[in-house]
């Protein structure tokens, strides 16, 4: 089994609690290990939607520090090689991403600045109201005309536009300026849990029409009432009915909710054994990793 994951909070909690990637308390425990041969993770640099300018880009140039300093375990990947190399020195693949366009302080040619850092994907607001716009706990508003240019700097830089926690007008704002896929790394599918954070199906569908990916969340809350594997797999045929196989992969938000499907990365088995039993194996492993693989390999410079 092996395992591409689009998001996880693990950086902001090495921060906060001065502990090594390799923690066992940790969501993305065990790292590493023989569990998955081939591992690559998106690492999100957190920015809450109480920290606002400079400050909020400090908290995360902080937090790729933090990322830097595992080095033992995770190595930063640009690009595929980079990945692969990773994979023969037994190491996590760990690519970068902003959640939070807060984190670029209102000004433009930090997309530029980030991108030269390492970061490969930019989730444009959390839950609130940024300079880019409002999230999904926000008023149900478009990108603003600052969020507007960041999308466009985006393209230009080889970041690619996150849509999970953008308000659903907001996301409509991504879908029709974007010329280049774009991804939801960690929503569900609202048809099958009603939430402001999951996508309805014309969403799923724009997504799936641009050739992004989307990453299932493992929060609670957001995957339903009931048996958590069982849950997850009604979401997962919820988006191979609208065309989704070969676009659907993890984005668990391990580290992110205490409230998780699977306690850490280890429950995972049960999820990959569950879908290979009820489904098929191609399935299961198109969204444990290939569909990510495919699509990073095709869109990293």
């Amino acid at each position: 089994m092996e395992l591409f994951d689009l998001h996880c909070d693990t950086l902001t909690e090495c921060l906060a609690r001065s502990i090594p990637a390799s923690d066992p308390t940790l969501g993305i425990y065990p790292v590493p290990g023989d569990d998955f041969p081939r591992r690559a993770q998106v690492f999100a640099t957190f920015i809450p939607d109480e920290l606002r300018g400079e400050a909020a880009y400090r908290h995360f140039l902080a937090q790729r520090e933090t990322l830097l300093s595992q080095q033992k375990w995770i190595s930063l990947c640009t690009s595929m090689e980079d990945a692969e190399k990773a994979f023969s020195e037994r190491k996590i693949a760990g690519f970068l991403s902003v959640e939070g366009g807060a984190a670029l302080d209102g000004r433009i040619e930090r997309v530029g600045r980030i991108a030269s850092l390492g970061v490969k994907l930019l989730t444009f607001t959390w839950n609130g109201e940024c300079e880019l716009g409002y999230g999904a706990l926000s008023p149900d508003l478009p990108l603003k005309p600052f969020g507007l240019e960041v999308l466009s700097a985006c393209e230009r830089e080889g970041i690619i536009a996150d849509v999970s926690h953008l308000s659903r007008a907001g996301f409509w704002s991504v879908a029709e300026r974007a010329t280049k896929p774009f991804v939801a790394t960690h929503s569900n599918a609202d048809a099958i849990c009603p939430h402001p954070r999951n996508l309805t199906d014309d969403q799923l569908r724009a997504i799936l029409n641009a050739g992004g990916l989307i990453g299932l969340n493992f929060h609670r809350p957001f995957v339903g009432e009931g048996e958590g594997t069982e849950r997850l797999l009604a979401h997962i045929r919820h988006i191979c009915r609208l065309g989704g196989e070969k676009q659907l992969c993890l984005g668990g938000d391990f580290d992110g909710s205490d409230q998780t499907v699977y306690p850490n990365a280890a429950g995972l088995a049960a999820l990959y054994e569950a879908i290979c039993i009820h489904e098929n194996k191609e399935l299961a492993d198109g969204i444990f990793f290939d569909n990510a693989n495919r699509f990073f390999s095709s869109q990293l410079s």
